[in-house]
């Protein structure tokens, strides 16, 4: 290889393109890593087409390599709502930038606009640390949870956090992480559970934990064929001791060009090393995201009103699992002009194992529930918008439904 020429970047930096390639100068031409460097380039997302050509060089025995890209929006603003007859009106706003600067950077902003919830997380990732393949990251968080609705108490935490992660091939990385959380509850009712006294006070609680990641997806943002899985384990010390372990994965197939199937799973656990009982507070409090048709903290294992004379407080469970297939087509009656397809879903979940269902006054079952529903999506012109309308089949009388779910977002 002569040489490599990239055009058509206008905001990128070279270095960042140049690090993505399995090729150097000076390299003997080899067709696998450069394909490979082809495929590195449209995983990142930050550009909408690219497009390689090896071209003859200033002998016979010299070729180059002439890169060119073509950038699109990498930043994005997502927001999503939904209304439960329970919690009322719930909305989030998540602001993402995944080339900041031009220097492949990853910034984001998460806050959360609901009435009983005051949130922001700020995270910040350089994906090319010192110049080297591990990737450096941080974040700082602060979060107030009002629970009148769900339990008779608040609860507030700060802290911040730092990563590391490094490539292991080229479809699979690990990351590693420390974080550092103070957490407060305060706020109970005179008549709150003894579950809820345990968590009154503050407590200092330091992590450590790691994700290892397998991805062969073609799009990470919008994908249609490939796999994704993640495994993660943390372990929490200070003023408790836990382990969890939550597994992930998701699969998309495309059966032709306008019908695009996948089926995800999330499965998660937690239990305590010095032999007491999970609190609350670290308990899981939702099987995951994927189980539509169901409110916030909505199969969660509750006490019962009666024990404390006020509501069906949400406790958490151990373990859970929840999983959903999903089909996306085009819909016939309406012109692909307008940007709009139709989707339907199928899912199934469960939550339960709370340390408390000895008490007699626990509402706790691992009956799997299910809901079905019907989806449609809509590139709009500020971005791609989705509407979910789902049915419950299955659930238990203390669950709490979320019929209509909307989300959306726009690039710049």
């Amino acid at each position: 290889i002569e040489r490599i020429d990239i055009t058509g970047n206008q905001r990128t930096y070279d270095y960042v393109i140049r690090r993505q390639l399995s090729i150097a100068e000076g390299d003997a031409l080899n067709q696998t890593y450069l394909s490979k460097s082809i495929r590195n380039l449209r995983v990142m997302n930050f550009f909408s087409n690219v497009n390689v050509r090896t071209l003859d060089g200033s002998a016979p025995d010299k070729k180059i390599i002439s890169i060119d890209v073509t950038e699109q929006n990498t930043g994005s603003l997502a927001f999503g709502a939904g209304y439960s007859s329970y919690m009322g009106v719930i909305g989030t706003v998540y602001l993402t930038e995944r080339n900041l600067l031009g220097k492949g950077q990853y910034l984001s902003l998460n806050t959360n606009l609901s009435g009983d919830r005051n949130l922001i997380n700020l995270a910040f990732t350089e994906p090319a640390f010192l110049g080297s393949d591990v990737s450096f990251g941080f974040d700082l968080f602060g979060n107030e949870q009002d629970n009148s609705d769900t339990s008779s108490y608040t609860d507030s935490e700060v802290g911040f956090g730092f990563r590391f992660g490094l490539p292991l091939s080229n479809d699979t990385r690990l990351n590693t992480r420390a974080k550092f959380t103070r957490n407060e509850v305060y706020g109970l009712a005179s008549n709150a559970s003894t579950a809820l006294k345990q968590l009154e006070g503050s407590r200092n609680i330091g992590e450590l934990g790691y994700t290892l990641s397998y991805s062969s997806l073609d799009n990470p943002m919008i994908p249609s064929n490939g796999v994704s899985l993640n495994l993660s384990q943390d372990f929490s010390g200070g003023d408790v001791s836990n382990f969890s372990t939550v597994f992930s994965g998701k699969y998309y197939h495309d059966f032709d060009r306008d019908l695009i199937g996948s089926l995800h799973m999330n499965v998660g656990h937690i239990f305590a090393l010095n032999g007491k009982d999970i609190l609350i507070s670290d308990s899981f409090m939702d099987p995951g995201p994927l189980l539509k048709g169901f409110a916030s903290r909505g199969i969660s294992p509750r006490l019962h009103p009666n024990y404390t004379n006020s509501k069906e407080e949400a406790i958490g469970g151990n373990t859970y699992f929840s999983g959903k297939a999903e089909v996306n087509f085009p819909i016939p009656v309406v012109s692909d002009d307008y940007g709009i397809r139709g989707g339907l879903h199928l899912n199934a979940g469960t939550l339960f194992g709370s340390d408390l269902v000895t008490d007699p006054v626990v509402n706790e079952s691992s009956m799997l529930r299910s809901s079905i529903g019907a989806s449609i999506f809509w590139e709009s012109p500020i971005g791609m918008l989705r509407f979910d309308f789902t049915e419950v089949l299955n659930k238990e009388t203390f669950d709490q439904t979320e019929f209509f779910h909307f989300s959306g977002g726009t690039n710049f």
